[in-house]
């Protein structure tokens, strides 16, 4: 997921982060799947409906640990809530589009 990111001050920055707890199907490379487009639409729209009304929490992942959703290879992690705290985590889980 991309985010532009306010780091205070006025000043932002793009970052790529993964949404942490779950893992769903790939949208790029060679794994690529129809079930991974069908997510990132159906992540694309949820986000959409909350029309920027967000709550992201970043960490970055540990660079030690191999699994889902745990940061592997140290990418940044991402949690994100709707304005009436619904985690996006949980949409994704009752779709079907992620473990």
């Amino acid at each position: 997921m991309d985010l532009r990111v306010a780091l205070g001050f006025g000043l932002t920055a793009s970052f790529r982060f993964r949404v942490a707890g779950i893992d769903t199907p790939e949208i790029f490379g060679r794994n690529a799947s129809a079930e991974g487009h069908e997510a990132a639409e159906l992540t694309a729209n949820w986000l959409a409906d909350r029309d920027g009304e967000l709550v992201v929490r970043t960490r970055k992942g540990h660079q030690s640990t191999i699994g889902i959703g745990d940061g592997a290879s140290s990418r940044w992690l991402c949690d994100v809530f709707g304005p009436d705290r619904e985690p996006l985590v949980a949409h994704l889980h009752e779709a079907g589009h992620a473990e």
